[in-house]
C-alpha cells in the first residue's frame, strides 16, 4: 500500500505542528491493522460496529477535531502487513461467492441466479475498510525515527521493561519510547490517546484492556491514557461530547 501522509517531522519540532489544545490520538500499527482485519470471520471481536467507530475516529481526525500521530515505524509496519491481510480477505470473498455460485445451480429460477451471481460480483468489502484507513494515514502527523528512540528500545528489551516481552518486543518499545518522548514534548492541555490492540504485551493481561500498570506509571500527566480497543476510544471521544456519525 502506497502510504500518504499529513507530515513527516522530528518529535523536536513537534510543538509547531501539533495542537496539544484538541484531543490526539497515537496510534499502535495493531489498531491500524485491525481496520483492514475487520471483515474477516476468524477476527469475531470485531464487526460492522467496530467499522463504524473507526469511521467516526477518520471523519474526526479529517475535520481537525483529533490530532492524528504515530511513529515512522508503524508506517513501515503497516505496510509491510497490508498486502498479506489484504489477500485473507480478497480470498475469503472469492471462497464465498464460488460457495453461493455453486449452491444457485440448484435454483428453478435462472433469472434469480444470474441476478444472485451478478450481486455477488459487489462483494468488495476490502474498498470500504481500505478507504477509511487511507482517510486516516493521509491526515496522520509521522514522527520521524531517531537513534535515542532505538537505544531506549533496546535498552527495555535488555532489562525486561515493559513493552518487552515477545517477538516484536523491540518494535513496540519503539513505538512506545516515541510516543513517551513526543508526549514529554508537546506536553498536551488536551486529553492524549496511545491507541493499541495489542493486550499481550500492552495490556496487564491477554483479557484484560487496561494498559499495564508499569507503562501506567510512565505517564507524567492525567490527560494521558493508553486504551486498548476501538470501542474504549469511542466510548472516551463520546464521553467528551464528540457527536456520533
Amino acid at each position: 500500500m502506497n502510504i500518504k501522509v499529513k507530515n513527516k517531522i522530528f518529535a523536536s519540532t513537534s510543538n509547531h505542528l501539533i495542537n496539544g489544545n484538541v484531543p490526539i490520538i497515537y496510534w499502535d500499527t495493531c489498531a491500524l491493522l485491525d481496520i483492514i482485519r475487520i471483515p474477516l470471520w476468524d477476527r469475531k471481536e470485531l464487526d460492522k460496529k467496530t467499522l463504524d467507530q473507526y469511521k467516526a475516529f477518520a471523519k474526526w481526525i479529517e475535520d481537525g477535531s483529533i490530532v492524528s500521530v504515530t511513529s515512522d515505524l508503524v508506517v513501515e509496519e503497516f505496510s509491510h502487513n497490508y498486502d498479506k491481510i489484504r489477500k485473507q480477505l480478497e480470498d475469503q470473498t472469492k471462497n464465498l461467492i464460488n460457495c453461493i455460485d455453486e449452491l444457485t445451480a440448484y435454483m428453478e429460477s435462472v433469472v434469480n441466479a444470474t441476478r444472485i451471481r451478478t450481486d455477488l460480483q459487489q462483494l468488495e468489502a476490502y474498498k470500504v475498510v481500505t478507504g477509511v484507513v487511507e482517510m486516516i494515514w493521509k491526515n496522520t502527523i509521522v514522527i520521524r525515527s531517531q537513534k535515542k528512540y532505538m537505544k531506549n528500545a533496546d535498552y527495555r528489551i535488555r532489562n525486561y521493561v515493559k513493552p518487552s516481552g515477545g517477538q516484536e518486543s523491540y518494535k513496540d518499545c519503539y513505538i512506545w519510547v516515541c510516543f513517551m518522548e513526543l508526549m514529554n514534548k508537546i506536553r498536551p492541555l488536551a486529553q492524549a490517546y496511545f491507541f493499541t490492540v495489542n493486550t499481550a504485551d500492552f495490556a496487564e493481561a491477554r483479557s484484560n484492556k487496561v494498559l499495564h500498570h508499569d507503562l501506567q506509571n510512565e505517564l507524567s500527566l492525567p490527560n494521558i491514557r493508553g486504551v486498548l480497543s476501538a470501542n474504549s476510544l469511542y466510548v472516551d471521544l463520546l464521553g467528551m461530547g464528540f457527536r456520533p456519525l
